[in-house]
C-alpha cells in the first residue's frame, strides 16, 4: 500500500501603513474627546438642574404653603389667646368687682368660641389637604336648608341692622353632604352680614336653572376693589385690610372653605362686586332629578 504525505503551505500576509496617518487619527479622536466630554458634562449638569428643580418645585411650594399656613394660624390664635389671658389676670385682681368679673367671663367666652370655630375650620382644611375629608353624599333639600340657616343668622343680621330677604324656590334637591352645604350657606350669609351696609339688606335667592340650582347671596355693602377680587378665595386672606369699616374681624378662612365645598360638589362659584355698591356670590350645583330620590 502506498503512503501519501500531505503538504502544508503557510502564507504570511504583511500590510504596511504609514504611522503618521494613525497618529493623526488618534490626535483627532483625543481632541474630540477633550471637547465633547466637557460639553456632555455641562449638558448633564444643566439638564439635572432643571429636571431636579422641576421635580422639587411642588415640594418647595407645599413646604412654603405649610410654613405660611402655620404662621397665619399662629397669628390668628395669638390675639384671642392674649385677650383671654389679660381678662383672666384682670378678673383675679383683688379689687375687681363682681360686675367686672362677669364682663371678663363674657369676653373670655366670646374669645373661646372664636378659637373653637377657628380650630374646627383648621381641622377641616387639614383633612381636606390630606384628602381625608370624605363627603357623606345624600339627597339634600337645599331650599329648606337655606331657610333654616337664614333663620339661625337672623339675630346676627338684626344686631348689624341688616335685613335678610329670601326668594327661594321650593323643594330644590341636590346630592351632597348636608353638613358641608350648611357650612357653605352659613359662610356666605355671615360674610354678607359682616360686610353689609348698616341699615341695608342681604338678598338670598335659590332658583332652578336648567339642570342646576343657582344660588346667590348678595349684599349692598362696601364691595371689593377689582384688584383684590382674585385674592378673596385665598386662605387667611384678611379682607378687613381692604374692606374697611367692619367691627368684627374674621379669620379669612370662610370664602376659601366656600370655594372648596362648591368644587367638592362638582359646582362653580363666582363673585360679582363693585366697590361701594355691594357684592354677590353666585354658585351653581347639580340639581337632583325627582326620580332619583
Amino acid at each position: 500500500m502506498a503512503m501519501t504525505r500531505e503538504t502544508q503551505v503557510i502564507c504570511w500576509v504583511r500590510g504596511v501603513a504609514s504611522l503618521s496617518a494613525f497618529s493623526q487619527i488618534n490626535s483627532i479622536l483625543l481632541n474630540l474627546l477633550f471637547i465633547v466630554c466637557p460639553l456632555l458634562a455641562v449638558l448633564a449638569i444643566i439638564s439635572g438642574y432643571f429636571v431636579t428643580g422641576k421635580a422639587l418645585k411642588p415640594v418647595e411650594a407645599a413646604l412654603e404653603n405649610e410654613k405660611r399656613f402655620t404662621a397665619d394660624a399662629s397669628h390668628e390664635l395669638r390675639t384671642p389667646t392674649a385677650v383671654i389671658l389679660s381678662q383672666c389676670e384682670y378678673a383675679l385682681l383683688p379689687d375687681t368687682t363682681r360686675e367686672e368679673m362677669t364682663e371678663c367671663i363674657e369676653v373670655i367666652l366670646g374669645q373661646s368660641r372664636k378659637i373653637s370655630a377657628l380650630i374646627s375650620q383648621l381641622l377641616m382644611l387639614a383633612r381636606q389637604d390630606a384628602a381625608k375629608e370624605r363627603l357623606e353624599l345624600e339627597p339634600v333639600n337645599i331650599s329648606m336648608l337655606t331657610e333654616i340657616v337664614a333663620g339661625e343668622l337672623d339675630a346676627s343680621a338684626t344686631r348689624n341692622n341688616i335685613r335678610l330677604r329670601l326668594d327661594i324656590e321650593d323643594n330644590l334637591v341636590v346630592r351632597g353632604d348636608q353638613n358641608l352645604l350648611m357650612r357653605l350657606m352659613v359662610n356666605l350669609i355671615d360674610n354678607s352680614i359682616q360686610y353689609g351696609k348698616c341699615g341695608g339688606s342681604t338678598w338670598i335667592t335659590l332658583q332652578k336653572k336648567g339642570n342646576y340650582v343657582e344660588g346667590c347671596v348678595q349684599d349692598d355693602g362696601i364691595g371689593i376693589a377689582p384688584e383684590h377680587q382674585k385674592d378673596i378665595w385665598k386662605r387667611f386672606y384678611r379682607e378687613d385690610k381692604v374692606r374697611k369699616g367692619t367691627q368684627e374681624t374674621h379669620s379669612g378662612l370662610g370664602l376659601s372653605m366656600v370655594l372648596w365645598i362648591v368644587e367638592a360638589h362638582g359646582g362653580t362659584i363666582r363673585a360679582d362686586s363693585r366697590e361701594g355698591e355691594g357684592t354677590a356670590f353666585i354658585f351653581l350645583l347639580q340639581l337632583l332629578k325627582k326620580d332619583t330620590f
